[in-house]
């Protein structure tokens, strides 16, 4: 919520929270789907890769929800599931990069 909040703030509108009781809904039932989505998925995979694959759905849906607040808050525009699903493979492969980043970083240090 409080990305949202900091995105409704920065551009440039008085953040008033029960304005923004549409994205709120949004925000709520996308987090809900991530989080069945991951839980799901990744209790399938061994322990690495489910950490990696955690990391990087988060990030995927993170940077999904706040691109589609974004361009609601700014352009007015409405966004429907083929968004969320093409944004989300987009940026799931940029999350498996930064958290297998972090891993190799954080093993190379113990």
């Amino acid at each position: 919520m409080k990305m949202l909040f900091e995105i409704v703030g920065l551009s440039g509108y008085t953040v008033v929270p029960y304005r923004q009781l549409p994205e709120i809904g949004v925000l709520m039932g996308m987090a809900l789907l991530a989080q069945s989505t991951a839980t799901s998925i990744i209790g399938k995979l061994p322990t690495r890769a489910g950490m990696v694959a955690k990391g990087a759905l988060a990030y995927a849906f993170t940077y999904s929800i706040g691109e589609a607040i974004f361009a609601y808050v700014s352009y007015q525009q409405r966004v429907n599931g083929c968004f969320f699903r093409d944004s989300i493979r987009e940026h799931y492969e940029e999350g498996v990069k930064i958290v297998n980043n972090i891993v190799n970083h954080k093993s190379e240090t113990f």
